[in-house]
């Protein structure tokens, strides 16, 4: 299963023109559009809680007269934060894979879409977020420069949908999504 080449079924949803993609999103818009805000308001909470449960107590205890303790409290506080936000990206990055693989299923099997999908990923968890973070400094190192960052933004854009779907490594992923790009 993994690597597979591009005699794989589901290639052949690139065959598809704009129209057919339109009535397939018409048929499980319920769906597609429920799954993305499960997608993204689940780390949203993550990242809010982490805000209401650290951020606001740290930035009000800061005004206390001992000031080693307020510091203190705002390394504390600075560092839970953090990991809130670690946790939300660990948990983003497969419900964003989920959509993909959702969007895949619907298009490449034809099957329809259920908004369970976009749990469907937690599998590939390790996978994609050291896939996720590996582009992300990459990518981000580059943009310093701007233009080679871009340039790998653009060659690398199907890296996780690969990944997804055809249940690569990250090296075979940025290989064949520069071939795409071409």
């Amino acid at each position: 299963m993994r690597g597979r080449g591009p005699d794989h079924a589901s290639t052949a949803r690139c065959q598809h023109g704009p129209e057919h993609l339109w009535e397939l999103f018409k048929r499980d818009a319920a769906a597609l559009i429920v799954g993305g805000i499960i997608a993204a308001a689940i780390p949203f909470v993550i990242v809010m809680a982490g805000y209401f449960i650290f951020l606001i107590p740290m930035v009000i205890g800061s005004g206390r007269k001992n000031e080693s303790l307020a510091v203190l409290g705002l390394v504390v506080g600075s560092v839970r934060f953090l990991a809130l936000m670690v946790v939300a990206m660990v948990v983003a990055v497969p419900l964003y894979a989920g959509l993909i693989r959702m969007v895949v299923r619907r298009v490449g099997e034809g099957r329809p879409a259920e908004i369970g999908d976009v749990l469907s990923c937690f599998d590939q968890l390790r996978r994609l977020v050291w896939s996720a973070l590996v582009l992300g400094v990459v990518i981000g190192v580059a943009m310093i420069i701007i233009i080679p960052g871009v340039y790998l933004a653009v060659i690398w854009v199907y890296v996780i949908p690969l990944i997804v779907d055809r249940r690569m490594s990250l090296a075979e992923a940025m290989s064949a999504s520069k071939r795409l790009v071409g």
